[in-house]
C-alpha cells in the first residue's frame, strides 16, 4: 500500500456550519458502520453511493472534504506502548479544550455552572463537564 498524503471524506453538517461530524454508512448484511472515508481515488467511489444513501436517508446533504495536512501523532505498535497513545490523545483533548475555552470562555463556564447544578439537584455526585463525553455530562 502506498503511503497515506491524503484523506477524502464525507462530513455532514448537525446544528451549525462550525458543527460537523463524520457520518456511516450502516450495512445490514454484516452489522457494520462503514465510515465514508478514503485515502486514494478508488476507495472514494465505492464510497459515493453510500454517501449518496446516508444523505437521501438522513434528510441531510454532505460535503466531500479532502484533508492534505499528514501530521503523525505517535506510533502504535505493541500493547505496551498503549499508554503512549494514551498520553497523546490526552494531550490532543487538553489542547482543544484549552482552544475552546479560549474562544467561548463566558458561554463555557455558564454550560458548566449549569450542568453542575442540575446534577446537585439530580442528587448525582462527581464533578461536571461540558462534552467531556460521558453519558450525563459527568464522570
Amino acid at each position: 500500500m502506498p503511503r497515506i498524503e491524503h484523506l477524502f471524506a464525507f462530513i455532514a453538517q448537525d446544528s451549525g456550519p462550525d458543527d460537523e461530524g463524520l457520518p456511516a454508512h450502516f450495512d445490514p448484511a454484516t452489522g457494520a458502520w462503514i465510515p465514508l472515508v478514503g485515502a486514494d481515488i478508488n476507495r472514494l467511489h465505492s464510497i459515493v453511493s453510500l454517501a449518496r444513501n446516508v444523505a437521501e436517508l438522513s434528510g441531510a446533504p454532505l460535503k466531500l472534504v479532502e484533508f492534505t495536512v499528514r501530521r503523525e501523532l505517535t506510533d502504535f505498535v505493541a500493547a505496551d506502548q498503549f499508554k503512549t497513545v494514551e498520553e497523546t490523545v490526552s494531550r490532543l483533548q487538553r489542547e482543544a479544550l484549552d482552544e475552546a475555552r479560549a474562544r467561548f470562555a463566558p458561554d463555557y463556564e455558564l454550560e458548566r455552572e449549569a450542568q453542575a447544578s442540575v446534577a446537585l439537584d439530580r442528587g448525582e455526585v462527581g464533578t461536571h463537564y461540558v462534552g467531556d463525553g460521558c453519558p450525563g455530562g459527568h464522570r
